[in-house]
């Protein structure tokens, strides 16, 4: 007899074994697949961005009521008007959105005309409209004197539209544990103002 009629007789090679395993591996894979499109933008919201709908008008006109932003979980350096997200200091179940006026070791006021002052000198702020800011002087008399100095790890917050905005000037300053957010884009604004 030849070499092949013996490949006759031989025992066939174990398949069920083989597909088996292919079956495990194909499973694992999938498996896998959906545990990443489920966990990836969970992680992507805890750890990098996060989307956020605007409610109020606290930050107009530069942020509408209903406007859809995106802010960044990295935080890097925060520096004088960063719009950020955090905890309301009074209440952390709420969040709030305001831009960062004064920085830590800096000494905030207003002039006489309501203008805001770093360190003695007005601070231009060019993304005011000065139809929101009419009361502007008048909110400065409810800062307290230690909120003036800023103490380290610690920033002065305000809205765009001064008038209507509950930011430090009532409550005072925001640590930085209580900053989670910041301001990157708008992907989607409100017709709402």
């Amino acid at each position: 007899m030849s070499d092949a009629s013996n490949d006759f007789y031989k025992a066939p090679p174990n398949t069920d074994r083989s597909n088996r395993r292919r079956i495990a591996v194909a499973v694992v894979v999938a498996v896998g697949a959906v545990g990443v499109y489920l966990l990836l933008p969970v992680l992507t919201v805890v750890f990098v961005a996060q989307p956020i709908r605007v409610a109020g008008s606290a930050m107009a006109p530069t942020l509408k009521n209903g406007d859809r932003i995106l802010v960044s979980k990295q935080l890097g350096t925060l520096e004088r008007g960063d719009i950020v997200v955090f905890y309301y200091p009074e209440d952390p179940t709420k969040s709030f959105i305001e831009r960062i006026i004064g920085l830590p070791g800096d000494t905030i006021d207003a002039d006489l005309e309501g203008h805001v002052t770093i360190n003695s000198q007005i601070l231009q702020e060019a993304y005011l409209d000065p139809s929101l800011n009419k009361a502007a002087r008048s909110r400065w008399n409810k800062v307290r004197s230690e909120w003036k100095e800023i103490k380290p790890g610690y920033y002065f917050v305000m809205g765009d539209n001064r008038d209507a905005s509950n930011d430090s000037r009532s409550w005072g300053v925001v640590p930085l544990n209580l900053i989670y957010g910041k301001y990157v884009f708008r992907y989607w604004a409100s017709a709402e103002y």
